[in-house]
């Protein structure tokens, strides 16, 4: 089965894990692998990148060709990364998000106000936030949602890893969870 992105948002790195744009994908050849995307950064005539592509539940991650044709910026999407490991591509970003539940025993409770955070860094299988100080316990399972511009993306995340190095805040590692449906309503 055949996935297709468009009008999905995807973070664009270079290999130097430069920034190249976030950007929202305005269509999608399926059979080709090629998408085309709003403008980003100016470049020669082909570069090499990583792509992000954020999709609920879990984001798609692609190593790409980039290339510029008749004024248009097209993707060649190539070595999908389908598992977590250690090694992909952490894609720095600074997207607001609210998680607006906890999971407990399968069971979703939402909270009566979503507590926001700022989402640092996202992989194909985790994502690194800095929230509240103390919001969160290692384990905990809950729902976020990213939210911006056009972009509404729900996840599920289970904490891994917590930094409170700030007094202010603490950030948190967090595995990405495949769990469709069942989200807080």
């Amino acid at each position: 089965m055949r996935k297709n992105f468009e009008d999905c948002n995807a973070v664009i790195q270079g290999e130097d894990d430069t920034l190249l744009g976030n950007v929202k994908i305005l269509e999608h050849d399926t059979a080709s692998r090629i998408i085309e995307v709003d403008n980003i950064l100016a470049l020669g005539s082909e570069k090499l990148c990583n792509v992000l592509i954020l999709t609920a539940p879990l984001p798609f991650a692609y190593k790409g060709r980039i290339s510029k044709r008749a004024g248009r910026t097209y993707i060649s999407l190539f070595k999908e990364s389908s598992v977590e490991n250690r090694q992909d591509v952490r894609h720095k970003v600074d997207l607001p998000a609210s998680i607006e539940g906890f999971i407990c025993n399968g069971k979703a409770y939402p909270l009566h106000t979503p507590v926001n955070t700022r989402i640092l860094n996202i992989s194909r299988g985790g994502l690194r936030m800095r929230t509240v100080f103390n919001a969160l316990l290692y384990g905990d399972q809950f729902q976020l949602r990213i939210k911006s511009g056009e972009m509404d993306l729900p996840l599920t995340a289970r904490v891994i890893r917590r930094d409170d190095t700030a007094q202010q805040y603490s950030e948190f590692s967090c595995r990405l969870i495949n769990e469709e449906g069942g989200g807080i309503a």
